[in-house]
């Protein structure tokens, strides 16, 4: 009798036991459709900012070979590499570009859209004795040349009356990305410095007309005083692909 009591007393405890016993039940893994903020995290990629990360990425991986290129270069022709912190655009530069880019072009197909400036460079070229300058421009893209970089374009802005002057050029480097290397002399450079305020206004939008205008006016002032340097004006002087411009008044 004694040991029937044991028994029922022990099958009690148990069952005692297993009822107080908090329940332990797993969770369930949450599918790939069960996770909203995954699909949103890429549906508010911005596929303009997505291109502009991208074409930086290029840039930088690109810029250690071409930044001791044109410093050797500038070398070669008694020229200096200026502005050297600024070689590479930024990201936010980019996207604001590329948006303008989209706005003039709607039909572009944004993941083939480049930027001729996403890494690029100002060299500055006395032009002493005359005609320096001419021949260092002319020296320095035949030798980019030699280096794999195609000219793509040359374009001439020393034309009198106008509201900047100097030369801006577009090379594609091997690997496809475009960049742009800038010349200047030593007055057209400091001039560039002086009028940038002003054409900082001049290009926003929301400048009234008559304000570009008068800009437009006051730095054609500034841009005549700069000299010319020899031969800047001859025809394919420079290279096969050149262009001599001048800027549209407003």
């Amino acid at each position: 009798m004694l040991s029937r009591h044991r028994w029922l007393s022990g099958v009690l405890v148990l069952v005692l036991g297993c009822a107080s016993a908090p329940s332990q039940t797993v969770a369930p893994v949450p599918s790939a459709s069960a996770t909203p903020w995954a699909s949103a995290s890429v549906a508010e990629v911005d596929p303009v900012e997505a291109r502009a990360n991208e074409l930086v990425a290029r840039a930088t991986a690109l810029e250690p070979t071409v930044t001791p290129e044109v410093k050797r270069l500038a070398a070669k022709v008694d020229g200096e590499m200026v502005k050297l912190e600024y070689r590479l655009k930024t990201a936010e530069s980019t996207a604001r570009k590329l948006r303008l880019e989209l706005e003039a072009q709607p039909d572009l197909d944004l993941p083939t859209v480049t930027l001729g400036d996403s890494l690029r460079y100002t060299m500055v070229v006395a032009d002493t004795p005359a005609g320096h300058y001419v021949a260092a421009v002319h020296d320095t893209l035949e030798a980019l040349e030699g280096l794999g970089h195609a000219v793509e374009k040359v374009k001439n802005y020393w034309p009198r009356d106008d509201n900047y002057s100097g030369i801006n050029t577009v090379l594609r480097a091997p690997d496809g990305l475009p960049w742009e290397l800038q010349f200047h002399t030593p007055s057209s450079l400091q001039v560039q410095a002086d009028t940038r305020a002003q054409y900082e206004e001049l290009r926003r939008q929301a400048t009234p007309l008559e304000r570009k205008r008068e800009l437009f006016e006051r730095m054609t002032e500034a841009w005549n005083v700069v000299p010319l340097p020899e031969g800047i004006l001859e025809p394919s002087a420079l290279h096969e692909h050149e262009e001599i411009k001048t800027r549209a008044r407003p």
